[in-house]
């Protein structure tokens, strides 16, 4: 046998999950693919510019009243709050990211 296994790799690859940090920004998991499914809108900036607050900055996004964006999110979203939301997509996120570490070099 002149080589690992898949199996092999993806054990390998899993170890070194173990050592591995990732830093996710509001735009990576709130992606198009994920605002698709629950939104009519293709960005976060696109939602940020529907919601009719002026969001250019966090300090701009703290600003907002929390009732306020909470009634826009469910208004806007299949979500019943922007943590829910949140929460939803760094779930779908991480589980990508996970995936696409196990998968590395494996021929698929």
């Amino acid at each position: 046998m002149s080589g690992k296994t898949d199996l092999e790799k993806i054990f390998e690859n899993a170890e070194s999950l173990d050592n591995t940090t990732y830093e996710i920004t509001l735009e990576q998991s709130l992606n198009p693919s994920f605002l698709a499914k629950c939104s009519n809108f293709s960005s976060l900036e696109e939602l940020f510019a529907a919601s009719g607050f002026k969001i250019e900055t966090l300090e701009d996004f703290q600003a907002i009243p929390e009732e306020e964006w909470e009634m826009f999110i469910t208004d806007n979203t299949t979500y019943s709050s922007w943590e829910e939301m949140q929460e939803a997509a760094l779930a779908e996120y991480s589980a990508d990211i996970v995936t696409a570490h196990l998968a590395r070099g494996l021929k698929l």
